[in-house]
């Protein structure tokens, strides 16, 4: 994702996730309105509850989400942030 900025600059973020201010720093943040690549594996950091999910064509970061790519997340962060290894579900707009 070209569109990125430090996780650690949303203080809201920082707060909510339970890592470390090193940790917080190796994430980057999907930019809200930037188009999605398909395919691509990615976390809401506002809703990991929603687990990791593949991106469909003409999919974008929505504004109220905090997307982080599996391909920018060291493999360590993002298995802890996910909670698991599942195979990611592919997102279907309702």
């Amino acid at each position: 994702a070209t569109n990125v900025s430090p996780a650690d600059a949303d203080k809201d973020l920082v707060s909510k996730l339970d890592i470390s201010g090193e940790e917080m720093n190796r994430l980057s943040v999907v930019e809200p309105g930037t188009q999605l690549p398909q395919g691509s594996v990615y976390l809401d950091l506002n809703d990991l509850n929603r687990g990791a999910f593949k991106a469909i064509g003409g999919q974008e970061a929505g504004r109220q989400e905090r997307l982080v790519a599996k391909s920018e997340t060291d493999y360590e962060l993002w298995n802890r942030l996910a909670g698991r290894d599942d195979t990611p579900e592919i997102e279907r707009p309702e």
